[in-house]
């Protein structure tokens, strides 16, 4: 079977392609270094560790604040 494109036939590029894409561009993004973040720690700090740090930071937040909620039951 032989593939043929026509005249003004428009080839949509697949969708694979386009998460591929997305993907190497989000992992370039997360291992680049985040400028602010270096200067207030004094050392190199991967955006990456950023994200790390603020999930963190929010998952102990949402713990404080469910175990809050419970009202001393522990």
């Amino acid at each position: 079977m032989q593939n043929v494109i026509q005249i003004g036939q428009v080839v949509q590029p697949s969708v694979l392609s386009n998460v591929e894409r997305t993907v190497k561009n989000l992992k370039a993004w997360l291992g680049a270094n985040s400028p602010s973040f270096s200067a207030l720690a004094g050392e190199d700090v991967s955006r990456a560790d950023v994200v790390k740090a603020h999930l963190y930071l929010f998952v102990v937040f949402v713990i404080g604040v469910v175990v809050s909620q419970m009202g001393g039951a522990l």
